[in-house]
Protein backbone atom coordinates (compact mmCIF):
# COMPACT_ATOMS: atom_id res chain seq x y z
CA UNK A 1 0.00 0.00 0.00
CA UNK A 2 2.87 2.34 0.80
CA UNK A 3 4.36 1.73 -2.64
CA UNK A 4 1.00 2.59 -4.26
CA UNK A 5 0.85 5.94 -2.43
CA UNK A 6 4.48 6.63 -3.39
CA UNK A 7 3.66 5.89 -7.04
CA UNK A 8 0.65 8.24 -6.92
CA UNK A 9 2.76 11.00 -5.40
CA UNK A 10 5.38 10.56 -8.17
CA UNK A 11 2.61 10.85 -10.81
CA UNK A 12 1.35 13.97 -9.05
CA UNK A 13 4.84 15.59 -9.09
CA UNK A 14 5.26 14.57 -12.72
CA UNK A 15 1.97 16.21 -13.61
CA UNK A 16 2.99 19.45 -11.88
CA UNK A 17 6.33 19.43 -13.72
CA UNK A 18 4.61 18.81 -17.05
CA UNK A 19 2.27 21.70 -16.31
CA UNK A 20 5.20 24.10 -15.79
CA UNK A 21 6.97 22.84 -18.94
CA UNK A 22 3.90 23.43 -21.12
CA UNK A 23 3.31 26.89 -19.69
CA UNK A 24 6.92 27.79 -20.50
CA UNK A 25 6.50 26.35 -24.00
CA UNK A 26 3.33 28.33 -24.48
CA UNK A 27 5.10 31.56 -23.50
CA UNK A 28 7.88 30.90 -26.04
CA UNK A 29 5.61 29.88 -28.91
CA UNK A 30 2.57 32.05 -28.07
CA UNK A 31 0.44 28.94 -28.64
CA UNK A 32 -1.86 29.66 -25.71
CA UNK A 33 -4.79 27.61 -27.04
CA UNK A 34 -2.73 24.41 -27.39
CA UNK A 35 -1.14 24.92 -23.99
CA UNK A 36 -4.54 25.52 -22.42
CA UNK A 37 -5.90 22.34 -23.91
CA UNK A 38 -2.91 20.36 -22.66
CA UNK A 39 -3.26 22.04 -19.27
CA UNK A 40 -6.88 20.93 -18.99
CA UNK A 41 -5.79 17.41 -19.86
CA UNK A 42 -3.12 17.49 -17.17
CA UNK A 43 -5.64 18.97 -14.75
CA UNK A 44 -7.97 16.03 -15.35
CA UNK A 45 -5.15 13.54 -14.81
CA UNK A 46 -4.20 15.38 -11.64
CA UNK A 47 -7.76 15.14 -10.34
CA UNK A 48 -7.83 11.44 -11.17
CA UNK A 49 -4.51 10.97 -9.39
CA UNK A 50 -5.83 12.73 -6.29
CA UNK A 51 -8.93 10.55 -6.38
CA UNK A 52 -6.72 7.45 -6.52
CA UNK A 53 -4.73 8.74 -3.56
CA UNK A 54 -7.90 9.37 -1.54
CA UNK A 55 -9.20 5.92 -2.44
CA UNK A 56 -5.88 4.34 -1.37
CA UNK A 57 -6.00 6.24 1.95
CA UNK A 58 -9.58 5.06 2.48
CA UNK A 59 -8.56 1.45 1.79
CA UNK A 60 -5.66 1.81 4.25
CA UNK A 61 -8.06 3.08 6.91
CA UNK A 62 -10.49 0.19 6.28
CA UNK A 63 -7.69 -2.39 6.39
CA UNK A 64 -6.33 -0.92 9.63
CA UNK A 65 -9.82 -1.17 11.10
CA UNK A 66 -10.13 -4.82 10.05
CA UNK A 67 -6.67 -5.58 11.44
CA UNK A 68 -7.62 -4.02 14.79
CA UNK A 69 -10.91 -5.99 14.86
CA UNK A 70 -9.03 -9.23 14.17
CA UNK A 71 -6.50 -8.38 16.91
CA UNK A 72 -9.33 -7.74 19.39
CA UNK A 73 -11.06 -11.02 18.45
CA UNK A 74 -7.79 -12.91 18.79
CA UNK A 75 -7.11 -11.30 22.16
CA UNK A 76 -10.59 -12.27 23.43
CA UNK A 77 -10.13 -15.85 22.25
CA UNK A 78 -6.71 -16.07 23.93
CA UNK A 79 -8.14 -14.65 27.19
CA UNK A 80 -11.04 -17.13 27.10
CA UNK A 81 -8.65 -20.04 26.48
CA UNK A 82 -6.37 -18.87 29.32
CA UNK A 83 -9.33 -18.61 31.71
CA UNK A 84 -10.48 -22.12 30.77
CA UNK A 85 -6.97 -23.52 31.28
CA UNK A 86 -6.76 -21.74 34.66
CA UNK A 87 -10.14 -23.15 35.75
CA UNK A 88 -9.14 -26.67 34.71
CA UNK A 89 -5.79 -26.38 36.56
CA UNK A 90 -7.54 -25.06 39.70
CA UNK A 91 -10.14 -27.82 39.54
CA UNK A 92 -7.44 -30.49 39.17
CA UNK A 93 -5.57 -29.06 42.18
CA UNK A 94 -8.74 -29.10 44.29
CA UNK A 95 -9.43 -32.69 43.25
CA UNK A 96 -5.90 -33.73 44.27
CA UNK A 97 -6.21 -31.93 47.62
CA UNK A 98 -9.58 -33.49 48.27
CA UNK A 99 -8.27 -36.92 47.30
CA UNK A 100 -5.41 -36.56 49.83
CA UNK A 101 -7.86 -35.47 52.54
CA UNK A 102 -10.18 -38.35 51.68
CA UNK A 103 -7.30 -40.84 51.84
CA UNK A 104 -6.28 -39.45 55.25
CA UNK A 105 -9.88 -39.58 56.49
CA UNK A 106 -10.26 -43.14 55.20
CA UNK A 107 -7.10 -44.24 57.06
CA UNK A 108 -8.21 -42.55 60.26
CA UNK A 109 -11.70 -44.02 59.84
CA UNK A 110 -10.18 -47.49 59.53
CA UNK A 111 -8.14 -46.97 62.71
CA UNK A 112 -11.22 -45.79 64.59
CA UNK A 113 -13.23 -48.73 63.24
CA UNK A 114 -10.54 -51.13 64.47
CA UNK A 115 -10.56 -49.50 67.92
CA UNK A 116 -14.35 -49.70 68.04
CA UNK A 117 -14.16 -53.33 67.04
CA UNK A 118 -11.70 -54.05 69.87
CA UNK A 119 -13.87 -52.13 72.35
CA UNK A 120 -16.99 -54.00 71.22
CA UNK A 121 -15.11 -57.25 71.67
CA UNK A 122 -13.97 -56.25 75.16
CA UNK A 123 -17.46 -55.05 75.97
CA UNK A 124 -18.88 -58.44 74.93
CA UNK A 125 -16.38 -60.26 77.11
CA UNK A 126 -17.29 -58.01 80.04
CA UNK A 127 -20.97 -58.68 79.51
CA UNK A 128 -20.32 -62.41 79.49
CA UNK A 129 -18.24 -62.16 82.68
CA UNK A 130 -20.87 -59.96 84.28
CA UNK A 131 -23.63 -62.44 83.46
CA UNK A 132 -21.53 -65.33 84.74
CA UNK A 133 -20.70 -63.43 87.93
CA UNK A 134 -24.32 -62.49 88.53
CA UNK A 135 -25.32 -66.13 88.06
CA UNK A 136 -22.67 -67.35 90.47
CA UNK A 137 -23.56 -64.60 92.93
CA UNK A 138 -27.21 -65.53 92.77
CA UNK A 139 -26.34 -69.17 93.30
CA UNK A 140 -24.15 -68.23 96.28
CA UNK A 141 -26.99 -66.18 97.80
CA UNK A 142 -29.34 -69.12 97.37
CA UNK A 143 -26.80 -71.43 98.98
CA UNK A 144 -26.35 -68.93 101.82
CA UNK A 145 -30.09 -68.70 102.34
CA UNK A 146 -30.36 -72.47 102.47
CA UNK A 147 -27.45 -72.52 104.90
CA UNK A 148 -29.15 -69.98 107.17
CA UNK A 149 -32.35 -72.03 107.17
CA UNK A 150 -30.60 -75.19 108.29
CA UNK A 151 -30.87 -76.03 111.92
CA UNK A 152 -27.86 -76.73 114.00
CA UNK A 153 -28.37 -80.42 113.74
CA UNK A 154 -28.35 -80.31 109.93
CA UNK A 155 -25.47 -77.88 109.98
CA UNK A 156 -23.43 -80.12 112.07
CA UNK A 157 -24.07 -82.87 109.67
CA UNK A 158 -22.74 -80.84 106.67
CA UNK A 159 -19.28 -81.46 105.46
CA UNK A 160 -17.35 -78.38 106.54
CA UNK A 161 -14.55 -79.14 104.10
CA UNK A 162 -16.93 -79.06 101.12
CA UNK A 163 -18.28 -75.67 102.16
CA UNK A 164 -14.80 -74.22 102.49
CA UNK A 165 -13.85 -75.62 99.11
CA UNK A 166 -16.92 -74.06 97.48
CA UNK A 167 -16.17 -70.69 99.09
CA UNK A 168 -12.61 -70.81 97.82
CA UNK A 169 -13.80 -71.56 94.28
CA UNK A 170 -16.17 -68.59 94.33
CA UNK A 171 -13.44 -66.26 95.60
CA UNK A 172 -11.11 -67.53 92.85
CA UNK A 173 -13.72 -66.78 90.17
CA UNK A 174 -14.21 -63.30 91.56
CA UNK A 175 -10.46 -62.64 91.44
CA UNK A 176 -10.37 -63.75 87.80
CA UNK A 177 -12.81 -60.98 86.89
CA UNK A 178 -10.49 -58.29 88.25
CA UNK A 179 -9.32 -55.75 87.26
CA UNK A 180 -12.46 -54.46 85.48
CA UNK A 181 -12.04 -51.38 83.21
CA UNK A 182 -14.96 -49.31 84.46
CA UNK A 183 -14.17 -46.50 81.97
CA UNK A 184 -14.44 -48.79 78.93
CA UNK A 185 -18.05 -47.79 78.26
CA UNK A 186 -17.22 -44.05 78.48
CA UNK A 187 -14.20 -44.50 76.17
CA UNK A 188 -16.36 -46.38 73.71
CA UNK A 189 -18.94 -43.57 73.59
CA UNK A 190 -16.24 -40.91 73.03
CA UNK A 191 -14.56 -42.89 70.24
CA UNK A 192 -17.95 -43.59 68.69
CA UNK A 193 -18.77 -39.85 68.74
CA UNK A 194 -15.40 -39.03 67.14
CA UNK A 195 -15.97 -41.71 64.53
CA UNK A 196 -19.36 -40.24 63.61
CA UNK A 197 -17.80 -36.76 63.30
CA UNK A 198 -14.98 -38.04 61.07
CA UNK A 199 -17.46 -40.00 59.00
CA UNK A 200 -19.53 -36.84 58.41
CA UNK A 201 -16.39 -34.95 57.35
CA UNK A 202 -15.44 -37.79 55.04
CA UNK A 203 -18.91 -37.80 53.44
CA UNK A 204 -18.68 -34.03 52.90
CA UNK A 205 -15.27 -34.37 51.21
CA UNK A 206 -16.61 -37.19 49.08
CA UNK A 207 -19.53 -34.99 47.95
CA UNK A 208 -17.15 -32.11 47.08
CA UNK A 209 -14.93 -34.52 45.18
CA UNK A 210 -17.91 -35.79 43.19
CA UNK A 211 -18.97 -32.19 42.45
CA UNK A 212 -15.52 -31.40 41.01
CA UNK A 213 -15.49 -34.63 39.02
CA UNK A 214 -18.91 -33.75 37.57
CA UNK A 215 -17.63 -30.24 36.72
CA UNK A 216 -14.56 -31.65 34.95
CA UNK A 217 -16.76 -34.14 33.09
CA UNK A 218 -18.94 -31.25 31.96
CA UNK A 219 -15.88 -29.34 30.70
CA UNK A 220 -14.64 -32.46 28.87
CA UNK A 221 -18.06 -32.88 27.27
CA UNK A 222 -18.05 -29.27 26.08
CA UNK A 223 -14.50 -29.64 24.74
CA UNK A 224 -15.46 -32.85 22.96
CA UNK A 225 -18.60 -31.23 21.51
CA UNK A 226 -16.68 -28.23 20.15
CA UNK A 227 -13.93 -30.49 18.81
CA UNK A 228 -16.37 -32.83 17.06
CA UNK A 229 -18.32 -29.94 15.50
CA UNK A 230 -15.09 -28.45 14.14
CA UNK A 231 -13.77 -31.86 13.08
CA UNK A 232 -16.93 -32.75 11.18
CA UNK A 233 -16.93 -29.42 9.32
CA UNK A 234 -13.22 -29.67 8.45
CA UNK A 235 -13.68 -33.33 7.41
CA UNK A 236 -16.53 -32.41 5.09
CA UNK A 237 -14.52 -29.54 3.59
CA UNK A 238 -11.47 -31.81 3.19
CA UNK A 239 -13.42 -34.41 1.21
CA UNK A 240 -14.96 -31.72 -1.01
CA UNK A 241 -11.70 -29.85 -1.69
CA UNK A 242 -9.69 -33.04 -2.31
CA UNK A 243 -12.18 -34.14 -4.97
CA UNK A 244 -11.86 -30.70 -6.57
CA UNK A 245 -8.03 -30.61 -6.57
CA UNK A 246 -7.74 -34.29 -7.55
CA UNK A 247 -10.62 -35.00 -9.98
CA UNK A 248 -11.76 -38.60 -9.68
CA UNK A 249 -10.03 -39.03 -6.31
CA UNK A 250 -11.39 -39.18 -2.77
CA UNK A 251 -10.00 -38.27 0.66
CA UNK A 252 -11.19 -38.33 4.23
CA UNK A 253 -10.15 -37.61 7.82
CA UNK A 254 -10.25 -40.48 10.35
CA UNK A 255 -10.10 -40.26 14.17
CA UNK A 256 -7.74 -42.73 15.86
CA UNK A 257 -10.07 -43.03 18.86
CA UNK A 258 -13.68 -42.20 17.88
CA UNK A 259 -14.98 -43.09 21.36
CA UNK A 260 -12.56 -40.67 23.08
CA UNK A 261 -11.52 -38.22 20.33
CA UNK A 262 -9.44 -36.03 22.67
CA UNK A 263 -7.34 -39.05 23.69
CA UNK A 264 -6.26 -39.96 20.15
CA UNK A 265 -4.86 -38.36 17.02
CA UNK A 266 -6.05 -37.73 13.48
CA UNK A 267 -5.22 -39.72 10.36
CA UNK A 268 -5.57 -38.64 6.73
CA UNK A 269 -6.56 -41.16 4.07
CA UNK A 270 -6.38 -40.23 0.39
CA UNK A 271 -7.16 -42.03 -2.85
CA UNK A 272 -5.93 -40.25 -5.99
CA UNK A 273 -7.58 -41.29 -9.21
CA UNK A 274 -6.53 -44.79 -10.30
CA UNK A 275 -5.01 -45.73 -6.90
CA UNK A 276 -6.26 -47.51 -3.81
CA UNK A 277 -7.14 -45.77 -0.56
CA UNK A 278 -3.93 -45.26 1.48
CA UNK A 279 -2.64 -43.45 4.52
CA UNK A 280 -1.02 -40.12 3.65
CA UNK A 281 2.38 -41.51 4.72
CA UNK A 282 2.27 -43.97 1.81
CA UNK A 283 1.70 -41.34 -0.91
CA UNK A 284 4.30 -39.85 -3.23
CA UNK A 285 5.85 -36.45 -2.61
CA UNK A 286 3.51 -34.59 -4.97
CA UNK A 287 0.46 -36.42 -3.60
CA UNK A 288 1.52 -35.62 -0.03
CA UNK A 289 1.89 -31.95 -0.94
CA UNK A 290 -1.56 -31.89 -2.58
CA UNK A 291 -3.12 -33.65 0.42
CA UNK A 292 -1.45 -31.25 2.85
CA UNK A 293 -2.71 -28.24 0.89
CA UNK A 294 -6.19 -29.76 0.92
CA UNK A 295 -6.04 -30.00 4.70
CA UNK A 296 -4.90 -26.35 4.99
CA UNK A 297 -7.67 -25.16 2.66
CA UNK A 298 -10.23 -27.21 4.62
CA UNK A 299 -9.20 -25.50 7.88
CA UNK A 300 -9.13 -22.10 6.18
CA UNK A 301 -12.64 -22.62 4.87
CA UNK A 302 -13.90 -23.61 8.33
CA UNK A 303 -12.24 -20.78 10.29
CA UNK A 304 -10.85 -18.18 7.87
CA UNK A 305 -7.91 -16.02 8.93
CA UNK A 306 -7.16 -12.49 7.81
CA UNK A 307 -3.67 -13.23 6.45
CA UNK A 308 -1.87 -16.29 5.04
CA UNK A 309 1.80 -16.60 4.00
CA UNK A 310 2.54 -19.66 1.82
CA UNK A 311 6.12 -20.44 0.80
CA UNK A 312 6.40 -22.36 -2.50
CA UNK A 313 3.30 -24.42 -1.84
CA UNK A 314 3.31 -25.55 -5.50
CA UNK A 315 6.98 -26.63 -5.65
CA UNK A 316 6.21 -30.39 -5.73
CA UNK A 317 3.04 -30.25 -7.85
CA UNK A 318 2.74 -31.18 -11.51
CA UNK A 319 1.46 -28.51 -13.97
CA UNK A 320 -2.15 -29.70 -13.80
CA UNK A 321 -2.28 -29.63 -10.00
CA UNK A 322 -0.47 -26.28 -9.98
CA UNK A 323 -3.33 -24.74 -11.98
CA UNK A 324 -5.94 -26.27 -9.65
CA UNK A 325 -4.20 -25.00 -6.52
CA UNK A 326 -3.71 -21.54 -8.07
CA UNK A 327 -7.40 -21.37 -8.91
CA UNK A 328 -8.34 -22.26 -5.34
CA UNK A 329 -5.90 -19.74 -3.85
CA UNK A 330 -7.47 -17.08 -6.07
CA UNK A 331 -10.92 -18.00 -4.77
CA UNK A 332 -9.87 -17.93 -1.11
CA UNK A 333 -8.10 -14.60 -1.65
CA UNK A 334 -11.51 -12.95 -1.99
CA UNK A 335 -12.02 -13.30 1.79
CA UNK A 336 -8.41 -13.20 3.07
CA UNK A 337 -5.09 -11.63 2.16
CA UNK A 338 -2.72 -14.30 0.83
CA UNK A 339 1.00 -13.85 0.21
CA UNK A 340 2.60 -16.61 -1.86
CA UNK A 341 6.28 -17.18 -2.59
CA UNK A 342 6.39 -18.96 -5.95
CA UNK A 343 8.38 -19.54 -9.14
CA UNK A 344 5.45 -20.98 -11.12
CA UNK A 345 3.71 -19.06 -13.90
CA UNK A 346 0.33 -20.62 -13.09
CA UNK A 347 0.39 -19.13 -9.58
CA UNK A 348 1.70 -15.75 -10.79
CA UNK A 349 -1.10 -15.51 -13.34
CA UNK A 350 -3.82 -15.41 -10.66
CA UNK A 351 -2.10 -12.82 -8.44
CA UNK A 352 -3.34 -9.25 -8.07
CA UNK A 353 0.17 -7.87 -7.65
CA UNK A 354 3.64 -9.32 -8.23
CA UNK A 355 6.82 -8.39 -6.37
CA UNK A 356 10.17 -9.42 -7.83
CA UNK A 357 13.59 -9.15 -6.17
CA UNK A 358 16.72 -8.68 -8.28
CA UNK A 359 20.37 -8.00 -7.46
CA UNK A 360 22.55 -5.58 -9.41
CA UNK A 361 26.27 -5.77 -10.11
CA UNK A 362 27.02 -4.20 -6.74
CA UNK A 363 25.12 -6.97 -4.86
CA UNK A 364 22.32 -4.60 -3.92
CA UNK A 365 18.80 -6.01 -3.96
CA UNK A 366 16.00 -4.13 -5.72
CA UNK A 367 12.27 -4.77 -5.51
CA UNK A 368 10.14 -4.43 -8.62
CA UNK A 369 6.35 -4.53 -8.38
CA UNK A 370 3.72 -5.05 -11.05
CA UNK A 371 0.01 -4.45 -10.49
CA UNK A 372 -1.62 -7.01 -12.76
CA UNK A 373 -5.06 -5.67 -12.04
CA UNK A 374 -4.15 -2.20 -13.36
CA UNK A 375 -2.55 -3.72 -16.45
CA UNK A 376 -5.69 -5.71 -17.21
CA UNK A 377 -7.86 -2.61 -16.73
CA UNK A 378 -5.65 -0.53 -19.04
CA UNK A 379 -5.73 -3.22 -21.73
Amino acid sequence: IGSVIHKIEKQFQKALKSKKDFLQLAEKTDDIETAGSRFEELKSKLAATKAQQQDAERRIKELNGKIQENKDSLKKAENAAEELRSEISSAEKKVNDLQNKINSAVDESKNIANKIKDINKEKGNLREKKASTETELKQAEENLEEYDNLDKTETSKLNQDELKSEVNEIETEIKKLKPINERAVDDYEKIKERYESQKGYYNKLDEEKQTLIDFMDEIDQKKTKVFMETYEEISENFTEIFSELSPGGTGRLVLENPEEPLEGGLEIEAKPKGKKLENVASLSGGEKALTGLTFIFAIQKTTPSALYVLDELDAHLDPQNQKGVAKMVKRFAQDSQIIVVTLRDSMMSVADKLFGVSMDNEDISHIVSVDLKEIVEEN
